[in-house]
């Protein structure tokens, strides 16, 4: 055995009063309903890099919209167009060209030519293969 003994009840209250420190001490994780907490203000610089942002955000907004309007401006003008020629090409009205345009040479090019042959010839091969 040895000379020096061990008490248990001083391994206890050291425990205890561990506990009681522990539990009696003030929460920081959950501050009491009555306490208020304060509130950090954000900082200038932030507040201007949030209007700068959202002034950015909106000119992209703005110019996006207008290259749309833009774009269906054209579109709308290349249907147009698209009809008047095909108005013209379908009466072969060579007195009445369309407005604003002269009558244009469509020759197509021998590339268009030689596409449209090997395609056809496709389609020919594959009929063939389906039989």
């Amino acid at each position: 055995m040895s000379l020096h003994t061990v008490n248990p009840l001083e391994d206890a209250d050291a425990e205890l009063r561990a506990m009681a420190r522990y539990y009696l001490a003030e929460d920081t994780e959950n501050p009491p309903p009555n306490q208020s907490i304060p509130v950090i203000a954000p900082k200038a610089t932030d507040k201007l890099k949030k209007l700068k942002r959202n002034e950015r955000d909106r000119q992209r907004s703005f110019a996006k919209r207008e290259s749309m309007k833009q774009m269906r401006q054209q579109v709308k003008e290349l249907q147009e167009r698209k009809q008047a020629m095909a108005r013209y090409y379908l009466a072969e009205d060579t007195e009445n060209p369309p407005p604003n345009q002269s009558i244009p040479v469509i020759a197509p090019k021998a590339t268009d030519k030689l596409k449209k042959l090997k395609r056809n010839e496709r389609d020919r091969q594959r009929s063939f293969a389906k039989r």
